[in-house]
């Protein structure tokens, strides 16, 4: 993710692995440009993400609760 993230335009800046304050926490990524700043959260899943329904769907798995716990 990295990576790609780095391949944004010169617009934005791009933030790795901060660390939480007052926590053990950290921030995968952070994306900072002229719509605003963003959260990137990083996860590896072997199935194939995708958006149906109005959700995000890891295989047949709706990510629902993964994502509002990430909120």
């Amino acid at each position: 993710m990295r990576e790609v993230l780095m391949g944004l335009p010169v617009a934005y800046a791009v933030l790795h692995d901060l660390n939480v304050p007052g926590s053990k926490g950290t921030i995968d990524h952070v994306v900072i440009g002229p719509g605003g700043a963003f959260i990137v959260v990083s996860r590896r899943y072997g199935e194939h993400i995708d958006w149906r329904v109005g959700q995000v769907w890891a295989g047949d798995r709706s990510m629902r609760s993964v994502l509002d716990g990430e909120r």
